[in-house]
């Protein structure tokens, strides 16, 4: 699935979410905690440059969200959109892309391995999960409410936090 047939599909896969726009991206998750019955636990973590940039592990109790801590801030909303599509998109399913048991030991080293129901790791694939996940978070990253940004120094620091690029 491509192009408009993947937008449309999207579309309705949200509208069924019920959600009321606009919202935030806590919002988002307790939405979706909800919704699925067990909490979405975000985890900032500090990755390698050859990890994956995001990971949802989905257990029985709890959903996490690994996610880069060392990025924009823009670019870590982005991560925890995709991964919130993965659970869009497959919110019934029972599998996964099979991340490598290491990473998961490294990112969430406190998680029994036997507790653990999938594993969605954020990659540059070509794949239709990815696809749908990336363009599900594409089209809520277009209606997600953002916290106000403090003011920067000069129009450039204001710049750089309106895009993201400014983690203070």
């Amino acid at each position: 699935m491509k192009g408009a047939s993947l937008r449309r599909w999207c579309r309705k896969r949200l509208r069924e979410l019920g959600l009321d726009r606009p919202f935030t991206l806590t919002e988002l998750c307790e939405h979706l905690g909800e919704r699925r019955g067990r909490p979405i636990r975000l985890m900032a973590v500090d990755l390698p440059a050859d990890a994956p940039c995001g990971l949802w592990i989905g257990t029985a109790a709890v959903d996490y969200i690994c996610y880069q801590g060392k990025t924009s801030a823009l670019h870590r909303e982005h991560i925890v959109l995709h991964e919130l599509g993965h659970m869009i998109v497959h919110d019934t399913g029972t599998g996964g892309t099979g991340a490598d048991s290491a990473w998961l030991l490294r990112l969430a080293p406190h998680l029994d391995p036997g507790t653990v129901r999938r594993v969605y790791a954020r990659d540059c694939g070509e794949s239709d999960e990815e696809r749908q996940a990336e363009m599900i978070a594409t089209l809520l990253r277009g209606t997600c409410r953002r916290p106000a940004a403090p003011p920067s120094p000069g129009v450039l620091g204001g710049l750089e936090t309106q895009l993201g690029f400014r983690n203070d």
